[in-house]
């Protein structure tokens, strides 16, 4: 296959530079558990060249921690367009996507130095993956084989380095996978290289196969499929497992695994990139995107990735085909999820390059009436603490009156007491008041957090729900506002106020704001101090049965709810901490929501301290993201974490570097320590990702979590809300607004534009105060006493865009008066617009409606 390296044009993936790094699976390892050596000599010998060969040593053994995939990044690029001179490595992947490039070996960039994820394998497996690869170069291929299989039983939650170090803007990722993927991946890359051997397994497990594939073609057991397709991946019914699989996932519509099953049955969905700070394995589409789709070398490397050689014996272009089929299905029944114009478009340009009959039948798939992206039900989708993607948005026009219709008096709570190291004044907020509330609409009716109790109020006319009396609420913890805050002891972080609403049932988290205890503090029991409530809407907010539910030992020891749960089926997911004396442990659990027991529980996926929380408590707010199927949690601990919620099994880790330290490159750099309330937003096919813990906003791929693009440090290390994906752009809100490019992370305009915000520096002005929201054509963005309107669209530039070179339209200004000075969270249900100040709930109604003015208070 010819290297575009050689063609001297190629896209790069994002901001992402690549570069190859030699992958030698023939690597000589350490062999302390090779007693049979007949020499000391010898044995000494090997261990010196193991020594010597270590920085070549493949991703299963860095457990030094070292990136020895370098090139020259150049951070000052990250703005400019992706088409640029570097280059895809076209060389195939085996049909298990074990990478197979030649990287070519560099020391000019920086090593790996973050600690690795707490579901690392441990000593002895990482022995045994040396040991695997000696057996395979001794031509000990059986017991290699042996030994693989033993892995299948002991890796259900520990993981693995895949691949090199990713690097895009200032941004350095490491991408961890299960040890049994792995050991799946090295199976299949092993029994393809040896025919005779690959027969007699072939044979071993052939009936079994058979049986195991009728079973679950009539139960339709989703667990059972699941698990067959990884015990029989390397049979030559692997394929028909994964297209299995994947099958009864477009079932549940869970478009995003339903992607990852397809991909698995075909490598040629998929490009190994080289060339790169990182080489990566980068779906065609989302490459085919970022270049141009007519130039003739990006045509004539997707021709040759559709002639790689497979595993099975059915062509590729048949794989191709039948993954592409279930693909775009999933694209049809799950929009949000999976990117439908998307593959459309490269489907469409893929089926010309395919033999007749393959052509054909992708053709008659193109050619059936797919349905265009659906239109999401936004009355349960208010703000973004209510929809489970993170990704809100109104398909209204929104030009309301600067009289409010109603308002309701809400519990005041400052952030002056909050230590926070990052320089001040806070993102977002003013001094005389924290903007903690995050409501959800729903039927009617808006559900708003006060922290000590749960209120509603109808959209309508602004009175209490239900209507017992004017004061009263809906849930009351029986603790005053005052006391939710210890003011006695030092604390970092805000309380902020969401919950989640599904089938008439509202959940929260209650209790204590603290959620890990710098001295240990537990109830008495040695439980939780905090809880989840589960109310019944039908029954005027009764609580269902199995709550308030609190984490108790043995199970849980030292640990807290840090938000609200995730309603995904019959299961309520949600984030659990636990502190002790080195730092914080972050997890996920998984209860019925019809009698709170246990389902399942993840294990520990970060940990690390938070800075400024050496001698003081944490008041986080941690919440999760569901998309097509998958859980995305973005740990702000150096890792984002894509997990299955049926099980609550890893599927993806990716570690990224933490900023830690104080820096003094930029006045302004520390002000992404505000970003408390980031979850990650997942929309067709990416994950965006704002962690507390680095600057940078960077994109992964749901399905892999693989590094697309990444900001530098300092563009958007002031933007702490991820308000949402508006055609082209990912906008973010925090000092100031700004659109980046969805596809690339370029930044393509910004308001205010070239003031500088920090300690040592005025703030720019106008400020953004509070969390905007993408309404229909026009993002609504709140300062001090009004909501500025812009078109959410960008013009069109009539050639490529050079940094900073767009300018977003604003539309007009809606003055709120001196009751929005201290700004507010805004909320767009229908037509009409909820704000939420530090001590107010207002409703505004457009411009023609009247104003009750009896609820004005």
């Amino acid at each position: 296959m010819p290297r575009l390296r050689e063609l001297q044009t190629a896209p790069i993936v994002g901001q992402v530079v690549f570069i190859s790094r030699e992958m030698t699976a023939e690597v000589v390892s350490p062999i302390l558990a090779m007693p049979s050596r007949p020499s000391s000599i010898i044995w000494m010998l090997l261990i010196l060249l193991s020594g010597f060969f270590s920085c070549l040593s493949p991703a299963w053994s860095q457990s030094s921690n070292e990136a020895s995939s370098t090139s020259r990044v150049d951070a000052g690029e990250s703005d400019q367009s992706p088409a640029s001179q570097a280059a895809l490595d076209a060389t195939a992947a085996d049909a298990n996507g074990l990478d197979k490039r030649v990287v070519e070996e560099s020391t000019n960039l920086p090593k790996w130095s973050q600690p690795p994820p707490p579901l690392e394998a441990s000593s002895a497996e990482k022995l045994m993956l040396e040991q695997i690869e000696e057996l395979v170069q001794a031509g000990e291929y059986e017991e290699a084989i042996t030994n693989i299989e033993k892995l299948f039983d002991r890796s259900a939650i520990r993981i693995v380095a895949d691949g090199d170090v990713q690097r895009a803007g200032t941004l350095a990722v490491q991408r961890f996978i299960p040890l049994g993927e792995w050991a799946r991946r090295r199976l299949v890359s092993l029994l393809a290289s040896q025919g005779s051997l690959r027969d007699t397994f072939q044979r071993r497990l052939s009936d079994l196969a058979s049986l195991e594939w009728k079973r679950i073609q009539d139960s339709k057991d989703i667990l059972a499929a699941k698990e067959a397709a990884k015990l029989y991946f390397a049979t030559d019914r692997g394929h028909l497992f994964c297209w299995l699989l994947a099958d009864l996932y477009l079932e549940r519509g869970w478009g995003i695994a339903a992607v990852q099953a397809a991909e698995r049955a075909c490598a040629s969905l998929r490009t190994p990139v080289s060339d790169a700070a990182a080489a990566g394995n980068i779906p065609w589409p989302i490459v085919w995107r970022q270049a141009d789709p007519n130039d003739q070398q990006n045509q004539r490397v997707l021709q040759d990735s559709l002639q790689q050689p497979s595993l099975w014996d059915i062509p590729p272009a048949e794989l191709l085909v039948q993954s592409t089929v279930r693909i775009l299905d999933a694209a049809t029944i799950d929009p949000e999820s999976v990117d439908q114009q998307l593959w459309l478009q490269w489907a469409s340009r893929a089926q010309e390059l395919l033999p007749q009959p393959q052509q054909k039948r992708l053709s008659e798939e193109l050619s059936q009436e797919r349905l265009a992206d659906r239109s999401r039900d936004h009355a349960s989708m208010a703000t973004f603490a209510g929809n489970n993607r993170r990704n809100p948005g109104s398909a209204a026009t929104i030009d309301v009156g600067q009289w409010p219709a109603w308002t309701q008096t809400l519990p005041l709570f400052t952030a002056n007491s909050d230590r926070n190291p990052a320089s001040k004044p806070r993102v977002g907020e003013t001094s005389r008041g924290a903007l903690p509330y995050h409501p959800v609409a729903h039927a009617d009716r808006v559900y708003v957090n006060q922290l000590t109790s749960i209120t509603a109020y109808e959209i309508s006319n602004g009175r209490p729900w239900p209507e017992r009396n004017v004061s009263s609420a809906l849930y009351d913890s029986g603790v005053s506002s005052v006391a939710h805050l210890p003011l006695g002891y030092p604390f970092v972080g805000t309380p902020r106020g969401t919950l989640s609403i599904d089938q008439d049932c509202l959940f929260a988290r209650m209790g204590p704001a603290i959620t890990a205890p710098a001295n240990g503090e537990s109830a008495e029991d040695g439980g939780s101090l905090s809880y989840l409530i589960g109310l019944d809407l039908t029954k005027q907010g009764s609580m269902l049965s199995g709550f308030p539910l609190r984490l108790l030992p043995p199970e849980f020891v030292g640990c807290e709810f840090e938000g609200p749960p995730i309603v995904w089926g019959e299961l309520l997911i949600v984030a659990i901490v636990q502190r002790d004396n080195v730092g914080l442990r972050r997890s996920v659990a998984a209860f019925r929501r019809d009698n709170g027991q246990l389902a399942w529980r993840s294990g520990v996926l970060a940990a690390g301290a938070i800075k400024g929380t050496e001698r003081a408590n944490l008041i986080s707010h941690q919440i999760l993201t569901e998309a097509g199927g998958r859980l995305f949690y973005n740990t702000n601990l150096g890792v984002i974490a894509c997990l299955d919620p049926l099980d609550g099994q890893v599927v993806w880790i990716t570690q990224y570097e933490r900023q830690l330290q104080d820096t003094n490159q930029t006045a302004h750099a520390d002000r992404f320590r505000y970003r408390d309330l980031t979850p990650c937003l997942c929309d067709r096919g990416l994950v965006y990702c704002a962690p507390q813990d680095c600057p940078e906003i960077f994109a992964l791929d749901a399905t892999s979590g693989h590094l697309i693009w990444a900001t530098d440090s300092v563009q958007v290390a002031d933007a702490i809300h991820l308000l949402g994906l508006h055609e082209e752009h990912l906008i973010v809100s925090g000092d100031r607004i700004a659109w980046l490019n969805r596809w690339t992370g370029r930044l393509d305009a910004r308001f205010p534009g070239s003031s500088t915000s920090g300690p040592v520096h005025a703030p720019p002005q106008p400020r953004g105060v509070g969390r905007g929201f993408i309404a229909g054509g026009d993002v609504l963005w709140p300062v001090a006493g009004e909501l500025m309107v812009f078109n959410a669209s960008l013009p069109k530039p009539a050639s490529p865009p050079k940094q900073m070179e767009l300018l977003p339209k604003l539309k007009r200004r809606i003055s709120l008066g001196a009751r929005s000075n201290d700004g507010g969270n805004v909320v767009v249900v229908g037509d009409k617009i909820l704000y939420l100040s530090p001590s107010r709930i207002m409703l505004f109604k457009p411009t023609s409606a009247a104003t009750d003015l009896s609820l004005l208070r």
